[in-house]
């Protein structure tokens, strides 16, 4: 399997739903990239038009290891499962964008 196979497994909007708990802002703070880069990068359905050094900080800030063992990918499965319970306990707007980010296609 080539590694960007790999990596677009968890593509940007998954890895945001994971990080669910960070704000935009606080990502781009923690990663090092403009807020206005790291929101363009969530929008996107897969890696593949985004830079080595910007996957790996945009992911590192959200916690997410992306060339991790079945065992870790597995957890990231289970705390994607857990965002309903998420979806619960937040307001309108937070919902409005859970869904919109849920609407994406599995990988």
């Amino acid at each position: 399997m080539r590694l960007l196979e790999k990596i677009n497994r968890f593509p940007p909007r998954i890895v945001r739903l994971i990080a669910a708990d960070l704000t935009t802002r606080q990502i781009a703070l923690r990663s090092g990239i403009p807020r206005s880069t790291v929101h363009q990068v969530f929008l996107k359905d897969d890696w593949n038009q985004v830079t080595n050094e910007v996957t790996d900080r945009i992911t590192m800030a959200c916690g997410v290891n992306l060339l991790t063992h079945k065992r870790h990918r597995q957890n990231l499965k289970n705390r994607l499962r857990s965002i309903g319970k998420l979806a619960k306990r937040i307001k309108p707007t937070q919902r409005k964008m859970l869904n919109r980010l849920m609407s994406v296609k599995a990988a």
